[in-house]
């Protein structure tokens, strides 16, 4: 009995949210701020992420060819700590994009890329990928490629997206983000991966 009474007393409470969607602007508004609010905050999360895997990644390798160097040194016996370095280093490797040539890479990218859009169920999609473009003040051969996302979706799918995006294993930066219920529910994403380029 006392379940069906607050049955009752929700279904107003449903009907009165309705109203006042539909009546009042500033609270579609107010909850569409909300959405964005969250959004920016996955893509903080991701960038930082990426930002992080980039200069371990860096710091780690020019550690590893001065390690290398003393290694040969007959005086130093650093060969134990040499292989606790490139263990490390190949942990950080497995959050890069690995790829054998240019024209892989951004087929590899772009079938990711695919494969999110249709977990997420994102309508009308267009893809648009950018030249592989080395990373300047990166002494190793890490390569930089970068996409625009773009489809029509809903809030969830647009969240979605972005936890699909900040839970890859390998490290994918969101650069910029839009979403436009206005505009139809556009969503556009601008990305950018990097890769080892292995020949």
């Amino acid at each position: 009995m006392s379940s069906s009474n607050s049955l009752i007393h929700q279904i107003p409470a449903a009907a009165e949210f309705r109203r006042q969607w539909a009546a009042n602007p500033r609270l579609r508004w107010l909850l569409f701020g909300v959405v964005v609010v969250f959004l920016l905050y996955l893509i903080l999360a991701a960038d930082d992420t990426r930002l992080a895997a980039l200069d371990d990644y860096e710091r780690l390798a020019l550690r590893e060819a001065k390690l290398t160097a003393l290694a040969e040194s007959e005086d130093a016996d650093f060969a134990g700590y040499l292989a606790q370095e490139r263990d490390t280093q190949a942990k950080l490797r497995e959050r890069m994009w690995l790829a054998s040539s240019e024209g892989l890479a951004g087929a590899e990218f772009q079938s990711w890329l695919r494969r999110v859009a249709g977990i997420a169920e994102i309508e009308g999609l267009r893809l648009d990928l950018s030249d592989l473009r080395p990373v300047p003040g990166v002494t190793s051969p890490v390569w930089r490629l970068e996409a625009e996302f773009t489809g029509i979706a809903t809030p969830e799918n647009a969240r979605r997206v972005i936890g699909l995006i900040t839970s890859s294993q390998r490290v994918v930066v969101v650069e910029r983000l839009s979403f436009s219920p206005p505009r139809g529910n556009r969503l556009n994403v601008q990305l950018a991966a990097h890769f080892l380029i292995e020949r």
